[in-house]
C-alpha cells in the first residue's frame, strides 16, 4: 500500500490535511469488479479528486469528475442514463451537498449517492441525507479495498 499525504498551505504554513491510501495494482485487481459501471466523482480538492479517479479507474470503472456542485449537477443531467453511482464530498465551495443531493434525486429518484468526508464521523447533515435516501457514507481517508467494497455493496442493492 502506498500512502500519499495531502498537504494544505495556510498562511505560509504547511499542514498535513490527511493521508490518502492507495492500494498497489496487484491488490486492486484482486477486488471483485462489479462490471463496467460509470461513477461521477465529486470533490472540490483537485488532488484528492485525481486520486479518487485513479482508484476507480484501477478497478475498471468509467469516471466522470467534478470539482464544483453546479458542475456535478450539470454532468449528472447530461449523463444520468450512464451514471450508476455518485461519490459526493460533503463540503463543496459553490452549493451545499443537500442541494446537490436534491437536484440529482429530482432527476432520478433511484440515483445512488455515496457521501464522503474527511471530517470525523457522521454528523447531523450526513444522518439527514442517509435518512432521505442517500446510499451510504465513507470516511476519508479510505483505501482502494474499502472504497471498492462500499461501491460493490451499493451497486448490488436493489
Amino acid at each position: 500500500m502506498i500512502t500519499i499525504k495531502v498537504f494544505e498551505i495556510i498562511e505560509q504554513h504547511l499542514f498535513v490535511r490527511y493521508d490518502m491510501k492507495v492500494e498497489k495494482q496487484k491488490e486492486a485487481t484482486a477486488m471483485k469488479k462489479t462490471g463496467r459501471e460509470t461513477i461521477l466523482a465529486v470533490d472540490d480538492e483537485e488532488l484528492v479528486l485525481e486520486l479518487i479517479v485513479e482508484m476507480l479507474e484501477r478497478i475498471g470503472f468509467t469516471v466522470f469528475k467534478a470539482t464544483k456542485g453546479i458542475e456535478a449537477v450539470r454532468i449528472y443531467r447530461e449523463n444520468k442514463d450512464e451514471i450508476d453511482l455518485v461519490i459526493l464530498d460533503m463540503k463543496m465551495p459553490d452549493i451545499g451537498v443537500g442541494e446537490i443531493f436534491d437536484a440529482i434525486k429530482a432527476m432520478n429518484s433511484n440515483a445512488k449517492i455515496l457521501l464522503s468526508s474527511g471530517y470525523d464521523g457522521i454528523n447531523c447533515q450526513v444522518k439527514a441525507l442517509l435518512e432521505s435516501g442517500c446510499s451510504g457514507f465513507i470516511q476519508k481517508p479510505y483505501n482502494l479495498k474499502d472504497l471498492s467494497q462500499k461501491i460493490s455493496v451499493i451497486l448490488n442493492e436493489k
